[in-house]
């Protein structure tokens, strides 16, 4: 999965800009489709690699082409400064669509290991059918001529010339990739370090997602959007460091399972407002290929970190594992900083 939205990142993008986000987004939920039905009928381990294969592709079509959809959508109206709400408010329902689908999933699985994933299908047809009702905004149909190294060159160059926001790339990226490497250790830590009984693990999934709704809420603030930098600094010092607390076993295991929270704060917080900031810098044109550029990092950091960690836990512990992703969360959120303040002080010497 990792490996296939790795590869159709920057693909992705550079279509929903070229050929428009209405069929990118057809694209993405045709493709979701044919993965749960893959992944719910197939018996072999081929089906079931080739199902991920197409549900990585349509998390990579989807990203960035709806926060480009809605942000081109609104302008056409002369209303996108509704854009940062709105965009909060998809991810806010997002996440707590998934919290129920964790409780559902749970006790549907009571009746079969197939049932919740055969479960999902109908929403599947709905998601086709509500794509094929978008209307394409007119205000993107005016796209860009030029070929498509050159409209990534452009887009790269338009955050490479504004280093706060080269900086808030940065760490963004190293935030997300962190938190989803993290989600897939979190379970084994859980039952394994804590102790937590695996049949509390749903109604744990649903809480940790109910605090991301609550974090995104906070993300749309208009204190905290006016200073997105800072605001991705703290929440990387603030994971960075519940991520170490996560690798001293040593702890009581009710202090780990508060730690646990933090992550999911910041996985509330950071892509509300780096999302905010990112379209609220870039011209229409670019939009989609840059916020495709920025999965295409994430799922980089994912890849190989996630193998990384993976080493590091077999060879020696999850603990260990968690050390790693606080340690280089915090020493790039330093970098950012320094990035930061160094812009500032070719301000003062100018």
């Amino acid at each position: 999965m990792a490996g296939a939205q790795l590869f159709c990142e920057v693909p992705s993008g550079i279509a929903s800009d070229r050929l428009g986000r209405k069929k990118t987004l057809i694209v993405a939920a045709s493709a979701r489709l044919v993965a749960w039905l893959l992944i719910g009928l197939s018996s072999s381990t081929v089906g079931f690699l080739c199902g991920f294969f197409f549900l990585g592709t349509a998390v990579a079509f989807e990203s960035g082409t709806d926060s480009a959809f809605l942000f081109d959508t609104l302008r056409e109206r002369n209303e996108s400064y509704r854009y940062g709400n709105l965009e909060a408010r998809s991810y806010q329902l997002g996440l707590f669509s998934m919290g129920c689908a964790n409780l559902l999933g749970g006790f549907l699985m009571v009746f079969g290991f197939k049932i919740p994933i055969l479960a999902t299908i109908p929403p599947m047809l709905i998601y086709v059918g509500s794509t094929l009702l978008l209307k394409e905004p007119s205000f993107q149909r005016a796209r860009s001529t030029t070929d498509f190294i050159s409209q990534i060159r452009t887009g790269l160059k338009q955050i490479l010339a504004n280093q706060n926001l080269c900086a808030s790339t940065a760490i963004a990226i190293c935030i997300i990739a962190a938190c989803e490497i993290y989600f897939r250790f979190v379970q084994q830590f859980m039952t394994g370090t804590i102790g937590i009984s695996p049949t509390y693990l749903g109604s744990i999934y649903f809480f940790w997602l109910l605090v991301s709704v609550v974090a995104s809420r906070i993300g749309q603030s208009s204190h905290l959007q006016s200073r997105p930098l800072f605001t991705i600094l703290m929440c990387a010092l603030t994971c960075g460091g519940s991520f170490i607390f996560l690798g001293t076993a040593s702890v009581a295991p009710i202090a780990l399972l508060v730690a646990t929270i933090l992550p999911q704060s910041a996985y509330g917080i950071v892509p509300t407002v780096f999302r905010s900031e990112l379209n609220r810098d870039l011209p229409s044109s670019v939009r989609a290929t840059v916020l495709s550029v920025f999965g295409l990092g994430t799922s980089s950091v994912v890849v190989v970190g996630g193998f990384l960690c993976g080493w590091i836990a077999a060879t020696y512990s999850t603990g260990a594992a968690f050390l790693g992703e606080g340690a280089a969360i915090i020493i790039v959120a330093t970098i950012g900083l320094w990035i930061s303040l160094r812009r500032g002080d070719g301000e003062r010497d100018g």
